[in-house]
């Protein structure tokens, strides 16, 4: 049986506060409309759990808020293998306007995370991969971690024969990609500063997927909002248009779309399948407040509307 673990090195308490309108430096009266475990990871696990598959969640996590967290997910069902750090797990605000459905985020920077904390975690993931393990790398790293630390995460896999998907952006996400991650999700910005080229049309973005397959990674899937997503692998290429739906809030979409992947591979659904799936599961997650999970009854609603393009390099 196929292990999936997630790995959020950054967590924290999510918590969406929704005024009607925002206009700084005057009061404001709102309500909090979610409160939620959060950290990109975590989020992929809870959207595989609404999608039928289990996962084991790892993180650094500290003080009350850490344990907090830690017992939330613990009581929502999920296996954790935590290491706890000194300093607190911090806490992130969404400030949501109904009127206009505009969103501003606040997000503290993390725990400082020591030498001996960061390796801690290497160990823990070596102690538990086993080969044909999946391991999802995604989000920010917390102050006191090289940038070079998923890249380390990612020939740790490796060398035990699991399977790494990344997700993440700025340096860690140029340093990891020189060790080859299996797949690789991104959005056209980052994949932009990836290849050092403003992705202004399909053909860019299909240039940029080509780069990426030739440098070693077997998947790689660029997401452009509205306009769906693409896949890049050694079938060909793919495209898959966004459904119409009312957004709601875009945060978590990505970790939606790439939970549907990684559920659409377990599935050995075609590579022509699969992308659909992500960019169902992205759209239904547009469609939720805070950082709510998707329902599978809905992604396989939205999916049977979405048409695939598929080209040769």
């Amino acid at each position: 049986m196929t292990r999936i673990f997630t790995l959020t090195l950054n967590p924290s308490l999510d918590r969406t506060y929704e005024i009607s309108s925002l206009q700084p430096g005057t009061y404001h009266r709102g309500r909090i409309t979610s409160r939620d475990p959060g950290g990109k990871g975590i989020n992929v696990s809870r959207n595989l759990q609404q999608l039928g598959v289990s996962s084991t969640i790892c993180g650094f996590f500290g003080g009350r808020t850490g344990e907090a967290m830690v017992s939330e997910l613990t009581r929502l069902g999920f296996h954790l293998l935590p290491v706890w750090v000194e300093e607190e797990t911090r806490s992130n605000l969404t400030v949501l306007e109904a009127d206009s459905l505009r969103m501003t985020k606040l997000n503290e920077t993390g725990p400082q995370v020591s030498e001996l904390e960061a390796e801690k975690m290497l160990e823990l993931v070596t102690a538990n991969t086993q080969p044909g393990d999946r391991w999802v790398f995604s989000g920010s790293l917390p102050p006191g971690l090289p940038t070079d630390y998923y890249a380390h995460l990612i020939r740790t896999v490796r060398s035990e024969g699991g399977i790494s998907y990344l997700d993440t952006s700025g340096a860690p996400l140029a340093e990891a990609l020189e060790t080859k991650p299996d797949v690789l999700r991104i959005n056209m910005e980052e994949a932009g500063q990836v290849i050092e080229t403003k992705l202004e049309s399909e053909t860019d973005v299909i240039s940029a997927l080509a780069k990426l397959k030739s440098s070693g990674i077997h998947r790689a899937i660029i997401s452009g909002g509205r306009e769906g997503a693409w896949l890049g692998s050694e079938e060909g290429w793919f495209q898959a248009g966004a459904p119409h739906v009312q957004v709601r809030n875009t945060v978590g979409a990505g970790d939606a779309m790439l939970s549907a992947l990684i559920w659409a591979e377990l599935e050995i659904t075609p590579p022509e399948e699969i992308l659909p799936l992500g960019v169902a599961a992205g759209s239904a997650s547009c469609e939720l407040e805070g950082t709510a999970v998707v329902e599978r009854s809905r992604v396989l609603e939205l999916v049977k509307n979405i048409k695939v393009r598929r080209g040769n390099w």
